[in-house]
């Protein structure tokens, strides 16, 4: 026999919940021997003793999440073995009182000590302790907790967003959190409705009881010819053993319940933290102590017990806090970690002035965080990926009403803003004079006023744009992240790219990275392309345009797969520089210059960029910049042809950053040109 097989089968859930089931069943509908019945009764109680001392080492409540399940598995179970240990009583209880078993048996005798009123009496005290005190009270502290659980559920969701907002935490840790609360919410309505049968299982046993001691005392007179005072004396030891062998696990498992219930969280569990809190001062101890020892003294009263229990309490008053104190000591020994040496800084930071703090709540113009979310939803939206979470903090030596954005621990931008009002700014076509105090627009210099809130809709009606200061530092953070977003897009963001592909379906992606096309290239060429503000949404595109160029040539340089791609992409790149009408406004260069730059472009590596640089840029960029400032606006692109693209826009890069070079093959279908001039060299 495989014993290996037989013990995996064993211990698949499945196939023991069905064993489990079926043990109950049989356990209801078939007789069973005295011995195995002892077997039961005792496994009950060792069950009942270990969910007791599982409640008391708990840290939190609903990490014993099976509990409620388990409540109810163990009120069946004992309610089986009820019906189990009637039908042996009722059986066989005329011929002897060990026909239900040693243990009851047992039970009945201990306790009555030879009087069945006394047994009796007590069955009904134990019973009326599990049934009115332990599980009507259990009943009712599930019922509050689930209800408070269920109300507070909304706010600790949205601490847990404002959290990941501010960066405090992250995504993994936010899903964590979100589940736990999740299990929290729904342990305490679970266990709010297995305390309905903890309460039950107490009623049953009083009945059970009852339908035992008067079904035996009729089996006894009408069947066995006792008296009725035989019968009910020979059935009353039975019937007593039989409820106490089921109110005392029941009793336990109902403290259990309750423990579990009333637990509050902590850093420790129950058992630690009594101690620790019992502890805390020895004063209460000896005062204990003093008051026992003077009842002791006074005449009539038992001065053994009273001054035998201050002597006690005197002793624990000098080992008890000792106890904690070692206690605390081995758990902060437990818990020291080497402190770092070097604080890491937060990739992106928003660090604000101790004035601004009220903008992130959802007041005085604010909303921050809330529209911080919102903000890294529409970039990764836009870009196709996710920035890192930005952080939120304040800094009390910044000035009250400033901020800084910060990456990496390097402050990229700076600005000042009023919590409390409103930036008016200046469109160029106001009709009416603005009464506020001045103000710059720290994105694009506008002239603006900053206005109380009450005064919106009048400067708005003057013809002012209005937006608030959390408004205000949001375009500030866009205009300084996306052109540099590149340096926010590393290893582990592409790895999560790819990972969501493979999750939505693209099985082929397995084929092409890392081979032919290897981490390294890709990441680079989303550098590039990033880097020229286009988008990551189409990385099917990319990935597939790139690794068939790689199949064939496993050499290719990045830069030949970077122009590649810009062409699998041209109705992506098109429809971002195109107006409604779908034109595309464009600078071309005078054929001496594409020329020129052709011949300089043919030259290898980088040196061929530094020659143009030299040569050719301080020549072309005047006119480049008389161009971009013509009345009509500044156009879309500069289009060129594919040879001169690549190491024009990295010379331009510096230079104009802002104006995208374009090639003749990237003008995709449906597409038309709308040429504003020619630029030549000055």
């Amino acid at each position: 026999m495989n014993f290996d097989r037989l013990k995996l089968v064993l211990m698949d859930a499945r196939i023991g919940a069905t064993i489990a089931l079926s043990g109950f069943l049989i356990l209801m509908l078939v007789p069973l021997p005295p011995s195995m019945l002892d077997l039961l009764i005792t496994f009950s109680l060792m069950l009942s003793v270990g969910l007791l001392l599982t409640a008391l080492f708990l840290r939190e409540s609903h990490e014993f999440f099976v509990f409620p399940s388990l409540l109810l598995i163990t009120t069946l179970f004992r309610l089986g073995l009820n019906i189990a240990s009637t039908r042996l009583i009722l059986l066989g209880g005329a011929s002897g009182q060990n026909a239900a078993g040693a243990v009851i048996e047992a039970f009945g005798r201990v306790v009555m000590g030879g009087n069945y009123v006394v047994g009796g009496i007590l069955f009904l005290i134990f019973s009326i302790i599990n049934f009115i005190v332990i599980s009507k009270g259990s009943e009712r502290v599930a019922e509050v907790s689930a209800r408070f659980t269920l109300d507070a559920l909304p706010g600790k969701q949205m601490s847990i967003d404002a959290d990941l907002t501010s960066g405090m935490i992250d995504q993994e840790q936010a899903r964590v959190r979100r589940q736990e609360l999740q299990r929290e919410a729904e342990f305490y309505g679970a266990m709010d409705g297995a305390s309905k049968f903890v309460r039950g299982d107490a009623i049953a046993s009083l009945l059970i009881a009852f339908v035992n001691l008067l079904g035996g005392a009729l089996i006894g007179a009408l069947q066995h010819g006792m008296t009725l005072s035989e019968a009910a004396s020979r059935f009353s030891i039975l019937t007593v053993g039989d409820g106490l062998a089921a109110q005392v696990p029941a009793l336990l498992v109902s403290t259990a319940a309750g423990l579990v219930i009333t637990q509050v969280g902590g850093d420790n569990n129950m058992a630690r933290e009594l101690v620790r809190q019992l502890g805390s001062d020895r004063k209460i101890w000896l005062l204990t102590a003093s008051i026992f020892g003077v009842f002791g003294l006074m005449p009539g009263m038992p001065s053994l017990a009273f001054i035998g229990a201050a002597a006690v309490f005197a002793a624990a008053a000098w080992f008890v806090p000792t106890l904690a104190a070692d206690d605390l000591d081995a758990e902060d020994r437990t818990e020291e970690r080497p402190p770092a040496l070097i604080e890491r800084p937060a990739d992106l930071e928003i660090v604000l002035g101790l004035g601004l703090l009220s903008i992130t709540g959802e007041q005085e113009g604010g909303g921050l965080l809330r529209r911080l979310k919102r903000w890294r939803e529409d970039f990764a939206r836009t870009w196709g990926f996710w920035l890192p979470v930005v952080s939120v903090h304040d800094d009390q030596r910044l000035a009250s009403r400033a901020y800084e954005i910060r990456a990496h621990g390097v402050v990229l931008a700076q600005g000042e803003l009023r919590p409390n009002r409103m930036l008016a700014l200046d469109t160029g076509q106001l009709s009416e004079v603005i009464v506020g105090d001045p103000a710059s627009d720290p994105v694009f210099g506008a002239n603006g006023w900053w206005i109380p809130r009450d005064q919106q809709r009048d400067a708005e009606r003057k013809g002012a744009v209005v937006v608030p200061p959390a408004v205000v530092l949001l375009t500030h953070l866009t205009e300084i992240i996306t052109p540099r977003m590149q340096e926010f897009f590393g290893r582990a963001t592409l790895r999560a790219l790819l990972t969501d592909l493979r999750d939505q379906g693209y099985t082929e992606l397995d084929e092409l990275v890392p081979a032919p096309l290897d981490y390294g290239r890709l990441l680079s060429i989303c550098h590039a392309l990033l880097a020229e503000r286009v988008p990551l949404t189409g990385l099917r595109t990319i990935i597939e345009t790139a690794a068939s160029i790689c199949a064939v040539s496993a050499n290719a340089a990045v830069a030949e797969l970077v122009e590649a791609v810009r062409q699998a992409l041209s109705s992506q790149i098109c429809s971002r520089l195109a107006d409604p009408e779908r034109r595309i406004s464009v600078l071309t260069l005078a054929p001496d210059v594409e020329t020129a730059l052709a011949r300089v472009a043919d030259q290898t590596g980088s040196s061929g960029e530094i020659a143009l640089l030299s040569e050719h840029i301080g020549r072309l960029l005047p006119s480049l910049r008389e161009k971009i400032s013509a009345p009509e606006g500044p156009p879309s692109a500069i289009l060129v042809s594919p040879a001169v693209r690549r190491p024009l826009r990295n010379v331009l890069a510096h230079a104009l950053p802002d104006l995208p070079v374009l090639s003749l093959r990237e003008i995709a279908r449906g597409f038309s040109i709308e040429t504003r001039g020619t630029v030549g060299f000055a």
